[in-house]
């Protein structure tokens, strides 16, 4: 499947991880497809390693990607209903010139900044 977890049947969540801070992240060109058609059910976790151990894990959704805290998550997944689709799974697996685009990962916005 083109993400790592599904929670709740809701929310497909697709993992990457880092040793460096990053502004971006690239999906694969399944990850887009899917991204593309089931935007408002596709988060990304971001986790970061530094000397081998778990620094952080930070979440996005929306688009554009926005960091949000768990709680913001945890709405979110309340919100939605079940995720509906048929696999998007490419045929051969994703070279860097099938390869999706990139995607800047949004900052933090607080529930007063937002609202």
């Amino acid at each position: 499947m083109p993400y790592d977890v599904l929670i709740a049947e809701r929310l497909a969540v697709d993992v990457k991880a880092t040793q460096i801070e990053r502004a971006e992240i690239r999906l694969s060109e399944a990850e887009n497809v899917f991204r593309q058609k089931h935007l408002p059910h596709h988060a990304i976790a971001l986790v970061s390693f530094q000397d081998k151990r778990l620094r952080r894990i930070d979440l996005y959704l929306g688009e554009p990607l926005r960091k949000v805290t768990v709680e913001q998550f945890r709405d979110a997944i309340s919100q939605l209903e079940p995720l509906e689709f048929q696999s998007v799974t490419p045929q051969q697996p994703a070279s860097d010139d099938k390869a999706g685009p990139y995607l800047c990962l949004g900052t933090y916005v607080s529930p007063a900044v937002r609202d």
